[in-house]
């Protein structure tokens, strides 16, 4: 009896460690199919150890330069501005962050490959920058930071406008109310205002003279800079694309943007024979072709760095085109919430 009774329980035991191994195993095999399908289900460059071991909240997006399509997707530090690095044909997304110390910054750069999103190089370090050395990786462009010299003249920021000096700091020309926006050889295109209202114009740096000048304000430019787009000052949605050396117009078109609340001409970047439009979050775009001005597509780029704390995306805030002229890589940042309690 007692023999049979402890048989029974070795019996149940055994069952028992059979019943809770086969459990582990099952639940094991779940948790791995889950973590299969979650990472089957990001693109390339955002799954686990493919990633840059710095703080993230924003985004970096590799859209089908045909269609908008996703193609990729990498989490990046917030605020990152992109460039191309035209001997290897990877895209460079890099950003600055103020520190406590007066003229210090952390830098963190992020080299990817755009035809799969893969992270070829990535590096994080303080460092003393100059105020176009932080502009460019904040993402700003200012075609008169560092001034520009031309001939004997030295072109510069002149309170809200611009002025020329000769050697001796003597004033050759100075134009009010005008921001350096585009450099295109010896000439400036510029926003101008006047009485209220926006406007856009081309000046001669050698002499400050318009070469023309448009009641509308500036956009972008298109086209390698051959095409300025400017908007209109009554309708939000219209759009013309002007000749850059005569500022005629080429054509005018009407976007429909997502988002009501934003200004189409809040921001715009030129890629060639695209330009591409933020249209709000989270990261929506809008390309036409920027020499008809014809609607190529729209896309949503998503929130790559949306997080349980950075959980507002935000619009895209840079862009370029790869070499290979194939994907359209985007920067998505995503930001705190005004509410957020940590």
């Amino acid at each position: 009896m007692a023999g049979g009774a402890g048989g029974a329980r070795g019996e149940h035991d055994e069952h028992d460690r059979a019943f809770f191994a086969g459990a582990l195993i099952a639940v094991g095999l779940l948790g791995a199919g889950l973590a299969l399908a979650h990472r089957t289900h990001l693109a390339h460059s955002s799954r686990p150890g493919d990633a840059c071991p710095v703080t993230a909240s924003g985004g970096m997006v590799g859209l089908d330069a045909r269609t908008g399509a996703v193609r990729w997707t990498n989490v990046v530090p917030s605020d990152t501005a992109l460039r191309v690095d035209e001997e290897t044909g990877d895209v460079e997304g890099a950003s600055a962050e103020a520190t406590s110390t007066a003229d210090h910054w952390v830098v963190s750069e992020r080299t990817i490959d755009p035809g799969t999103g893969a992270v070829t190089g990535c590096e994080r370090h303080k460092a003393t920058l100059t105020t176009s050395e932080t502009n460019e990786l904040r993402g700003f462009s200012d075609p008169l930071e560092p001034p520009v010299h031309l001939g004997e003249a030295t072109i510069v920021k002149w309170g809200n406008g611009i002025r020329a000096t000769d050697p001796t700091n003597t004033g050759i020309w100075g134009v009010e109310s005008a921001r350096a926006e585009v450099r295109i050889g010896d000439d400036l295109i510029v926003s101008t205002r006047k009485d209220d209202r926006a406007g856009t114009a081309r000046l001669d740096l050698r002499t400050g003279e318009e070469r023309w000048s448009v009641d509308e304000p500036f956009i972008t430019t298109g086209d390698d800079a051959a095409i300025v787009l400017t908007g209109s000052q009554a309708d939000a949605t219209a759009i013309t694309g002007r000749d850059a050396a005569t500022g005629e117009p080429r054509w005018s078109t009407h976007l429909s943007w997502p988002d009501p609340t934003m200004e189409p001409w809040n921001q715009g970047f030129d890629l060639g024979r695209m330009v591409v439009f933020p249209a709000g979050p989270p990261g929506a775009v809008i390309v036409i072709d920027a020499t008809t001005g014809r609607l190529l597509w729209k896309a949503d780029a998503g929130s790559p760095g949306k997080n349980w704390k950075y959980s507002n995306p935000g619009s895209v805030t840079s862009a370029v085109l790869a070499p290979d002229g194939d994907t359209v890589v985007v920067a998505v940042p995503a930001w705190i919430p005004d509410d957020f309690y940590d």
